[in-house]
């Protein structure tokens, strides 16, 4: 379906990760390849180095303050401006209560506001953008934090070749305001006959976490994991984003009625280097139009690459002029959704680094 908004703009964005740097190098050994096939990987798949925790007891909320407290001391955002706080995630503190409400009390927000949880992973900052848009909707709802963050390196298991080497940690404070702009078209689809492609079979209700879930074992050849580590079946989320993903970005230029050129880079969410240059031969564009260095950088930080992308690539820049950008999120659910949109003027677009 097709959403669409009237002036409403992304005012502010700050992406926070560890830095801790951890390179594929170093940790070739621990998988089951020959030396010569890790390499091979690295080449294809965008194995690089990434950021993640060093601490073991990490989590998302650590990330998630760090980059509020900074915003307040910098006079950038104050805790009583907050009038909806949105966090998606798949790697949260508590099952209960919602970690959303624990992030309002511990930053000493007000009370007369809206917290809300959603869990969502790859395209989180998509689902994030709409949820956004429409509380922009509500006269009492001047400005939107959507928070997306992910510890991924403790939800995948260090002895998956197939995804941990990809894993990242981050997290992404997006602020949303009613201002003038262009009209917005969000496009997003859904199907969850294919849910279970990425799926983490325990620790819900339907697989307590028992003596049993917490072994681990080798899944399929080369890959050890606990019942509780995020697994994925390979072949079908590849064949899903050869199959749905260039149709979306087709279709949603088709709806704008411009062309590819229209855009000064497709910012997608980045699984892996591979898998975003088949999406761009698909489309028929120089790979280099859809960057694919945060994967290589920083690794895979689930829902926040979207913004990570856009820090790291484009800096400050945003903060004095306006970038026509493409945005796409795809994966977990399965969920794929686009958009078009020119961000700039914005109060704030960095990214930080923190010491955890």
């Amino acid at each position: 379906m097709y959403f669409h908004f009237q002036n409403k703009q992304i005012t502010g964005m700050l992406t926070i990760v560890p830095q801790h740097r951890v390179r594929f190098e170093d940790e070739m050994d621990n998988y089951a390849f020959s030396r010569a096939q890790s390499v091979q990987l690295q080449k294809v798949m965008g194995y690089n180095e990434r950021h993640i925790c060093r601490r073991t007891d990490a989590c998302i909320s650590d990330l998630i303050c760090h980059g509020f407290e900074r915003l307040f001391s910098e006079g950038l955002l104050t805790p009583g401006e907050v009038d909806a706080l949105i966090l998606l995630t798949n790697s949260p503190d508590y099952l209960v209560p919602p970690n959303s409400n624990i992030l309002q009390g511990r930053l000493g927000m007000k009370q007369d506001m809206l917290c809300l949880d959603i869990n969502q992973g790859c395209a989180g900052f998509m689902v994030g953008l709409v949820q956004a848009m429409q509380l922009l909707e509500q006269p009492e709802i001047r400005k939107v934090a959507i928070v997306t963050a992910d510890v991924a390196s403790r939800t995948h298991s260090p002895r998956d070749r197939a995804s941990y080497p990809l894993m990242g940690d981050a997290a992404a404070i997006t602020i949303f305001e009613n201002r003038p702009s262009d009209p917005i078209h969000v496009f997003m689809k859904m199907d969850g006959r294919e849910a279970l492609s990425i799926w983490q079979p325990a620790g819900g209700l339907k697989e307590p976490a028992s003596e049993q879930t917490i072994q681990m074992r080798e899944e399929t050849p080369g890959n050890f994991m606990t019942r509780h580590h995020i697994r994925m079946q390979g072949d079908a989320v590849f064949n899903f984003v050869m199959r749905e993903v260039p149709g979306m970005l087709v279709d949603l230029f088709a709806h704008y009625g411009v062309s590819y050129n229209h855009v000064e880079a497709f910012i997608c969410h980045q699984p892996n280097k591979f898998i975003l240059n088949c999406v761009a031969k698909k489309l028929g564009i120089d790979s280099e139009r859809i960057p694919a260095n945060i994967v290589e950088t920083f690794g895979n930080s689930i829902s926040s690459t979207i913004p990570c992308c856009i820090t790291h690539n484009f800096g400050q820049r945003p903060e004095k002029e306006e970038v026509p950008l493409c945005l796409a999120g795809f994966g977990e659910g399965l969920i794929w959704s686009s958009t078009i949109l020119r961000l700039g003027l914005l109060d704030f677009c960095r990214m930080i680094e923190m010491d955890i």
